[in-house]
């Protein structure tokens, strides 16, 4: 069923309608607010002031004076004292210690020990400036001092050590071969045995590089790039070995 609407009005407005009830929450009450309000009142009190209700006044006859001070007394100027103690009295002249005298001549000694002594260096310095400015010269860095060092030129002392051991490490493994070969359990390999495994490394690594050299630019499928993983590996091996052989001219077999 539609409703009717004429001029803004409408007959369901003319229905009485019971108020909507609101509910209120309650307030909070804090449990101790009487006992607040208890210690804030307990220092007050009503009806007091800052001071006397009236000025207490001297009586007629104690009226001011000339010269009477009225407010707080002048403070007393502090005497001088010396926080020290005192030092003893002067002696007597009767009680004076007399100094006993000495034979010992004191100008002639100085004057020999002026003539002995050597004469003090000036401190060595450069002027670097039209007005004079002068500086030191030895923390300048102009003088060449590291070339006066007594050890300037000479080998370190732990390149001499280093050297040193070296020699003996050799002499060592130079023992250690020896006894080696003359018991039979290493041989030495000859020198044409020896060239001619190196001509043989290097004759294998040249027929790879060749093959490497032949490979496909691109490498788009997965044998091309094992077959060229596995030349580049085997190169390298040999590489190895050739740089090892040419390393030691001499080997042994044990």
């Amino acid at each position: 069923m539609g409703v009717t609407y004429y001029g803004g009005e409408n007959v369901v407005d003319l229905v009485p309608h019971s108020l909507p009830q609101i509910h209120k929450n309650k307030l909070y009450h804090s449990k101790h607010r009487q006992q607040v309000k208890e210690e804030t009142s307990r220092g007050k009190h009503e009806l007091r002031t800052m001071g006397y209700l009236k000025t207490p006044l001297n009586p007629p006859k104690d009226f001011l004076k000339s010269r009477e001070r009225t407010g707080t007394p002048k403070p007393k100027k502090a005497t001088f004292k010396y926080t020290d103690e005192r030092k003893p009295p002067v002696p007597r002249a009767k009680s004076q210690h007399k100094p006993t005298l000495n034979d010992k001549n004191f100008i002639q000694e100085n004057a020999i020990s002026t003539i002995r002594s050597t004469a003090k260096r000036p401190i060595p310095k450069f002027v670097d400036s039209p007005g004079g400015n002068s500086q030191e010269l030895m923390p300048s860095g102009m003088y060449p001092k590291f070339c006066q060092k007594d050890d300037y030129g000479k080998t370190p002392d732990y390149i001499n050590r280093r050297k040193k051991e070296m020699a003996e490490a050799q002499k060592e493994y130079d023992a250690y071969v020896q006894e080696r070969l003359e018991s039979g359990m290493m041989k030495r390999v000859p020198d044409a045995e020896r060239a001619r495994i190196l001509e043989g490394l290097k004759t294998n690594w040249n027929l790879l590089h060749h093959q490497f050299q032949g490979l496909s630019v691109i490498t788009d499928t997965i044998p091309k790039r094992n077959r060229k993983e596995m030349l580049e590996r085997e190169m390298d091996i040999l590489d190895k070995d050739i740089k090892q052989i040419e390393a030691h001219p001499i080997l042994y077999i044990s």
